[in-house]
């Protein structure tokens, strides 16, 4: 099904860059930081759906920009201290073990598993076909942390081997299609590499 409940999500119109600079911020706010053994760890995902629309005469253009910070993946559940944080890195490792099933089926060029997970659900225009998509890997240099690196960097090489095409979906006005029927027109398609995995 498409449908799926979430839970507190809210819709508000901005008309700047610094409106949507606040909005981060205060999406920044709300999110579970921090563990009992890590202060900077995030405890949770922060995913900002950026609706832009434009209009030129009879034809409506429109587009979304994600912009998806993902929480720390915590293999180690041992380190979880208190009972929350171990069920919060339970739900963590399953988003994000949902993301990669995803990303595997597109790779594949299988059927894919959005449903899965409320991430996945979210994050479907992603790796629709008709997106391009920039991923930034944050990794730790510390010792301690070689395993859980070795797994990002093994995630965003997955990401980086997906390709597929992309292309403009022009919206008709109604005017327009009144004059024209009901076929929608798209620009040629554009070949789109997930080349951009940053380390």
């Amino acid at each position: 099904s498409d449908s799926m409940t979430l839970p507190n999500l809210t819709k508000e119109a901005v008309h700047s860059a610094d409106d949507i600079s606040n909005l981060l911020q205060r999406g920044s706010a709300k999110r579970a930081t921090a563990t009992s053994l890590n202060e900077h760890c995030s405890r949770s995902h922060m995913v900002i759906d950026v609706s832009v629309s434009s209009s030129t005469g009879n034809q409506q253009n429109d587009a979304h920009l994600y912009l998806v910070d993902l929480a720390g993946s915590n293999q180690d559940q041992s380190l979880a201290v208190t009972k929350k944080e171990l069920k919060e890195a339970q739900y963590i490792n399953e988003s994000l073990s949902a993301l990669g099933n995803v990303i595997e089926a597109v790779r594949k060029s299988s059927p894919v598993p959005f449903c899965d997970s409320k991430l996945t659900h979210l994050l479907k225009d992603c790796f629709g076909g008709n997106s391009r998509t920039m991923m930034v890997v944050n990794v730790s240099p510390g010792n301690n942390s070689v395993n859980e690196t070795l797994r990002t960097l093994h995630f965003a090489t997955r990401v980086r081997q997906i390709q597929y095409d992309s292309f403009q979906h022009i919206k008709d006005t109604k005017e327009r299609l009144k004059t024209r029927g009901v076929n929608m027109e798209s620009s040629n398609g554009v070949k789109v590499n997930f080349n951009k995995v940053v380390a």
